[in-house]
């Protein structure tokens, strides 16, 4: 037993000398993990292995994460019901003729990915090429032999990390590091970008979350060929610019991804952006708000400096720790002046900012580290009044469903969510 404790001592000693002089992660977390890992051996490395791992920048060979063009051709409709969402993207799939991308985070095993799979073994029957791209961690509960069925039907099939050695890996030491993307693309020239996942509770049908708020796009332009380009990179061919040539000027869109093997956070730092050039009010909707240090502080500096800031957030948790993590970055943010509205309809999962009537980046990143560092994320940015001002007024209508947290309401809380919140904030930079 001596043995194996010396032993399990010199690895985390190993580890935390490099994660001092070789690893990337921020300060505080890297303190977290020093902290971990020499007061708690066992369990930090245990940790360390399922959680703590980096990525290899290299891992997805010589192509990066960077933002796509600007483009200023695109239709761009917002959808906020996922009885509207899966209806225009079942039909719009039903009258593909030559292509279909899809890739989502979760696929539930019910009578959505029922529907959505008799449609693409018909377009596959027809000729159409079809690819679907799924993540290993997000689709784990997935039976095997969807995927089987799909490929004997001539549906693309790929696991991000397919490889047997890879799965392997990614359960084992990596599974922290996922593809938490949803696109979907349509003849080249049809996208879909957002928060749905595919699976009944995103219609609202699930008991534990009820409705089920969400934001997706369906842009329809030259902004699609980014999207296509993302997908493209994932599944690991070479993208593919401009398949499809716009017509005449409509909204303005920018398609910026990020990831772990990029060198930088650019949806994080397009977040940071929006709220150092704010003139007056910055709009949040997040189901996770678990900051960074510099979006914590970029927050507070706008407060200070008589900005309004406007928080939305859910009054239901779907995961535990990070929903008290939550309640407490959003109280740091209360105690500096901003206003917190709990969303009481149902499950706020919509994630993005609004910067005036100026720009909103909404997307599948949430305003957490672990979008900010961890996932492969999508969001799209759409420059303009016009545009602005539909999510401003979508903003303004869900201020109806939601109550304000007051300063003392949080003041008040009870001595048990106090815990909650400390061991939440704790654990934060693990999460």
């Amino acid at each position: 037993m001596e043995i194996i404790r010396f032993i399990v001592w010199c690895i985390n000693l190993f580890l935390v000398i490099r994660l001092v002089f070789c690893g990337q992660k921020e300060t505080q977390s890297t303190w977290a993990w020093i902290l971990l890992l020499l007061n708690l051996p066992l369990v930090g490395l245990c940790l360390y292995f399922l959680t703590g791992q980096g990525v290899q920048k290299e891992e997805q060979g010589n192509v990066r994460d960077n933002p796509e063009s600007v483009t200023e051709d695109n239709q761009v409709r917002i959808l906020i019901h996922g009885e509207e969402k899966f209806q225009s993207l079942l039909e719009d799939l039903q009258n593909a003729k030559k292509e279909i991308l899809i890739q989502y985070y979760i696929y539930k095993e019910d009578f959505l990915l029922d529907k959505l799979c008799q449609i693409l073994y018909e377009k596959a029957s027809q000729g159409v090429k079809v690819r679907v791209l799924y993540d290993a961690f997000g689709s784990r509960k997935i039976k095997k032999r969807r995927w089987t069925q799909m490929r004997q039907k001539g549906i693309l099939v790929k696991c991000y990390r397919h490889s047997v050695i890879r799965n392997f890996l990614s359960v084992i030491c990596g599974f922290n590091y996922r593809n938490h993307r949803k696109i979907v693309v349509v003849d080249q020239y049809i996208g879909y970008i957002g928060g749905y996942n595919v699976g009944k509770e995103y219609l609202g049908m699930d008991s534990k979350f009820g409705h089920w708020r969400d934001t997706h796009f369906k842009i329809v332009g030259s902004g699609v060929n980014s999207l296509r380009n993302v997908f493209l990179r994932d599944w690991g061919e070479k993208e593919k610019c401009n398949v499809y040539q716009g017509g005449k000027k409509g909204s303005t869109v920018q398609i910026v991804t990020s990831g772990p093997a990029s060198d930088t956070p650019h949806i994080r730092n397009v977040y940071l952006r929006c709220i150092g050039n704010a003139g007056k009010i910055i709009r949040i909707q997040t189901p996770y708000f678990i900051p960074d240090t510099a979006v914590l502080n970029a927050l507070k500096l706008a407060l200070l400096s008589g900005k309004r800031v406007e928080l939305m957030i859910p009054c239901k948790p779907d995961h535990m720790f990070v929903y008290w993590a939550t309640r407490y970055y959003a109280a740091q943010l209360l105690k500096h002046g901003a206003k917190i509205y709990i969303y009481q309809k149902g499950f706020l999962h919509a994630k993005g900012i609004i910067m005036d009537e100026d720009v909103y980046c909404f997307g599948t990143a949430n305003m957490d580290i672990r979008s900010f560092y961890l996932n492969y994320e999508v969001n799209a940015i759409v420059y303009g009044s016009e545009e602005v001002k539909k999510m401003c007024q979508i903003f303004e209508q869900d201020l109806q469903d939601c109550q304000e947290l007051t300063c003392q309401e949080y003041v008040s809380r009870s001595l048990i969510i106090r815990v909650k919140e400390q061991i939440s904030r704790l654990l934060s930079p693990l999460l």
